[in-house]
């Protein structure tokens, strides 16, 4: 990216205050992945970014240089708000999720033209539909973002005996992929590192996989480990996801 730029379409990804007025924000666009910028006054221009630098918003920037590895914003125009979504404690919850999701997955400095394309069908659908935001169309974005991330899980043929998975099978979180219980890998925790699944389950995960996202809102998921993919995504990136606590217990109820 060179030191200056024409306007890019950028979606907030999570941001932090910086000093008494300025802050840093962490955006994701098609052209260059990840990118972490200053905003000059973000705090304190009430009329140039009031409501403009939000989780989830989609917006139109211009960088005017780089300072310490932070492209500064030199102008920034909304493109769509997530206004509807922060007035529903679920789907605020889950904005919150899906956007440290692409966080923790996004490079910084390689297009990711898969990933906005997801991310920006999510806060589509949760602006625009009416539907519940159920655990099939969580897991539907967890299973899409591992495949577009270079993860994909492995939910047909047993990776050991390269045979159709049947009962029992169960969820091997650091190989991505459903096993046989009888051809699991040798480990030295097994309860830490896998959850037993049914054939079932596994299919309407898979169909989550092939359908287009809005296919799954509202979709009622088979009894099975509806948390097995964050566990994955835990494990392949090495980090805690902070939002999971507060959308699983809102999940529960």
């Amino acid at each position: 990216m060179s030191q200056s730029s024409p306007l890019l379409t950028a979606i907030v990804l999570r941001y932090t205050d910086y000093g008494e007025a300025d802050r840093i924000v962490h955006l994701l666009t098609k052209e260059h992945g990840q990118i972490s910028a200053m905003v000059r006054g973000a705090r304190t221009s009430t009329k140039k970014y009031s409501g403009l630098i939000d989780l989830g918003n989609m917006i139109e920037v211009e960088f005017s240089s780089m300072q310490r590895d932070l492209w500064i914003i030199k102008t920034a125009h909304g493109l769509q708000s997530m206004l509807r979504t922060r007035t529903n404690l679920h789907k605020l919850a889950f904005l919150s999720y899906a956007c440290e999701l692409v966080s923790m997955a996004a490079q910084a400095g390689n297009p990711e033209p898969k990933l906005f394309g997801l991310l920006s069908q999510l806060l589509k659908i949760l602006e625009e539909e009416d539907g519940v935001v159920g655990s099939r169309f969580r897991i539907a974005f967890e299973i899409k973002l591992l495949s577009f991330a270079g993860y994909m899980p492995q939910l047909s043929v047993c990776p050991a005996c390269q045979k159709k998975i049947h009962d029992p099978a169960t969820i091997f979180y650091t190989e991505a992929s459903v096993f046989h219980l009888s051809c699991l890998p040798s480990m030295e925790s097994p309860q830490q590192s896998m959850t037993p699944c049914d054939v079932s389950w596994l299919r309407s995960c898979s169909m989550a996989l092939r359908t287009p996202m809005l296919d799954s809102l509202s979709v009622p998921m088979p009894k099975g480990p509806q948390w097995a993919f964050a566990e994955i995504i835990t494990r392949q990136y090495q980090k805690k996801i902070q939002s999971r606590t507060f959308l699983q217990s809102i999940e529960s109820t």
